[in-house]
């Protein structure tokens, strides 16, 4: 399929172990499994998503930070920070230098400018940017550059609480006219047993809630963590476990999604 233009998905929830990470790095490689050209953009300080696709922060020459410069002369563009990585998906590094941006900023306009550079990619890309789990100044940054969401909640109470305050976050960018069109577009129940009662609620008051963007579970298996061991994502390193055949449907339905919005 091809892109008339960039699709951004902020991945987000504002409880952190939902599994945000891992699913920006195999759903980015199951896009890109099944055709479409992707790029995947740490915005998290811990850069776990650099590492999960096994790349060094500290050997890149330019990253994430680097792009949200203040400095225009200081300042890379996603064109010069992103780099190949073994999955086929490519990378703007994360880096701890972000924390100072998400304390500090980066001067005006810094809610913008991941938007305004991602208008300057010289081809069109399916996007993730894997947020922050939090709303600091780099969440608000994806909220305003999205043209989605896609939240992956783990089950419990207070995830499906920290799901909530990320929809007041979302009201938040909205109100301010930061991307008043930005809403969540995707749900998806991570780490889920159906054998546990409380996977089983969450599942239920998600598809409820969200109806036909709810885009189903990915199960918890060994295998998610032995591949995050090896800095591969499941849907390449194990891709016959039940985890990587639920990564590829979800991915499946985005690009399903991706196809209704490019042909609007």
């Amino acid at each position: 399929m091809e892109l008339a233009g960039s699709v951004v998905i902020a991945v987000a929830n504002q409880k952190g172990g939902a599994g945000k990470t891992t699913s920006s790095i195999n759903l980015a490689a199951g896009l890109h499994k099944l055709g479409l050209p992707t790029l995947l953009i740490d915005l998290d300080q811990q850069a776990n998503a650099s590492t999960g696709l096994g790349i060094d922060p500290a050997s890149v020459h330019a990253g994430a930070f680097e792009v949200l410069q203040e400095s225009p002369e200081l300042r890379a563009s996603l064109d010069e920070a992103r780099v190949a990585t073994s999955s086929g998906v490519e990378l703007v590094a994360g880096h701890t230098a972000l924390s100072h941006i998400e304390t500090n900023g980066a001067g005006p306009g810094t809610e913008f400018r991941l938007e305004r550079a991602l208008r300057r990619l010289s081809e069109p890309r399916v996007v993730f940017v894997d947020c922050p789990p939090s709303l600091g100044r780099l969440t608000v940054a994806a909220l305003t550059a999205a043209h989605a969401v896609l939240a992956p909640v783990s089950p419990g109470v207070d995830e499906i609480s920290g799901l909530a305050r990320l929809m007041q976050s979302i009201d938040i960018v909205r109100a301010n006219d930061l991307n008043p069109e930005i809403q969540i577009g995707a749900v998806i129940t991570t780490l889920y047993d159906g054998r546990n009662q409380v996977s089983k609620d969450t599942k239920t008051q998600l598809k409820d809630q969200f109806g036909d963007r709810y885009f189903g579970e990915i199960s918890r298996t060994v295998r998610v963590p032995e591949s995050a061991a090896r800095n591969a994502p499941v849907v390449l390193y194990q891709p016959d476990s039940t985890a990587a055949q639920d990564y590829m449907d979800v991915a499946q339905h985005l690009a399903a999604m991706i196809r209704g919005g490019t042909d609007q």
